[in-house]
């Protein structure tokens, strides 16, 4: 669990009401064309819940390929776990002071043990 949230966390990750009083994310209550559908409380197997339900007529597909096109955003590369692997620093014989499933440091370099 995070102790407080910082400064650079994005707005989007908190939880908003919208015009109905139903909780969401809070980018949903600031762009509704986003939503695909009406949001409504229907009664479930454990009480009141929240679903989205599709808009009578409407085609799914289309309205995903325009809702797409309103996304404003960048992308961050993703790593190439390949490389990252190739990157990781020999194994080394384990040391018998070390539990097993834990860090310890050896020579500056941080070393996580498992089995021998």
């Amino acid at each position: 669990k995070r102790e407080s949230l910082t400064k650079e966390m994005p707005e989007w990750i908190n939880l908003d009401s919208d015009v109905n009083g139903i909780t969401v994310n809070q980018y949903f209550v600031q762009h509704p064309e986003m939503i695909l559908g009406e949001m409504k409380e229907v009664s479930g197997p454990y009480g009141m819940e929240t679903t989205c339900a599709p808009m009578e007529g409407a085609d799914l597909e289309l309205q995903l390929q325009e809702a797409v096109k309103q996304i404003k955003g960048s992308m961050v590369p993703a790593v190439d776990v390949e490389t990252e692997l190739d990157e990781m620093p020999e194994s080394i014989p384990a040391d018998p002071n070390v539990r097993n499933y834990s860090y310890t440091v050896v020579d500056d370099q941080v070393y996580y043990r498992v089995n021998s």
